[in-house]
């Protein structure tokens, strides 16, 4: 599923965009509406969205200030805004498409499916290649999976230890566990992914112990332990 969040001040806005999205697009998932800035950039953080349908007026500032805070740009983005003199700064913020009210469906539409389009070609690219994109505060990184040899929560950040460096990621850990799709992570802890490739040792107790090639020692919570061996036989054998 593809998660998108809708910004817009009016409650009869939301609904609409809501259901042009329910009856075009299954596979869009909203996982929030907000009507204020402070809101917005909340959600934002908070979620980590692919998609973003964010309008310009908004409660407590504009739909320009929620950028400003948040950074990193890191989802599609298309404005939704009875307002057309803005388009122009909606283009230096690289959006994919800038619609106007009263909306019109077919435009609605053809903007999704470009977001789409783009979601899909990075999804793509980064799976064919095993590359994982690291989002930081400044910016984003391309590790080779190969690379990482585990996450580690570090509140609502992820420090992503790889073999020579140490990445701080603005994502919170279960955002990686939703997007890792390679069959080498484990989640072992509510703190802790590892790549099953950097394992050394494994010591089976009441909670399980892992030693990673680096020599870390990750814990492998006591609800785990089962689920983790299951994951390692079913590993070997493919």
């Amino acid at each position: 599923m593809i998660q998108a969040i809708i910004v817009e001040d009016e409650f009869f806005g939301q609904e609409l965009l809501k259901k042009y999205l329910f009856e075009n697009f299954e596979e869009i998932e909203i996982v929030a509406a907000a009507a204020s800035v402070n809101d917005a950039i909340e959600a934002i953080k908070k979620h980590n969205p692919q998609l973003v349908f964010l309008d310009i007026q908004l409660i407590g500032g504009t739909g320009f200030d929620v950028l400003a805070e948040v950074k990193t740009i890191d989802f599609e983005l298309i404005f939704i805004t009875a307002y057309n003199q803005h388009a122009i700064s909606a283009i230096k913020q690289d959006a994919v498409d800038y619609i106007l009210k009263p909306i019109k469906v077919d435009e609605f539409i053809s903007g999704v499916n470009r977001a789409l389009g783009k979601i899909k070609e990075k999804v793509v690219l980064i799976n064919k290649e095993n590359i994982l994109v690291i989002h930081t505060s400044i910016g984003a990184e391309y590790i080779n999976e190969n690379e990482i040899i585990c996450f580690e929560a570090d509140g609502t950040y992820t420090s992503v230890i790889c073999e020579n460096k140490k990445i701080l990621s603005s994502k919170n850990i279960g955002e990686y566990e939703k997007i890792l799709l390679s069959k080498i992570f484990f989640r072992t802890h509510h703190s802790y992914i590892i790549n099953t490739n950097k394992i050394k040792r494994f010591e089976k107790g009441r909670s399980g112990k892992l030693v990673l090639l680096n020599g870390l020692e990750i814990p492998v919570s006591q609800r785990k332990i089962k689920e983790f061996i299951v994951f390692m036989q079913l590993k070997e054998v493919l």
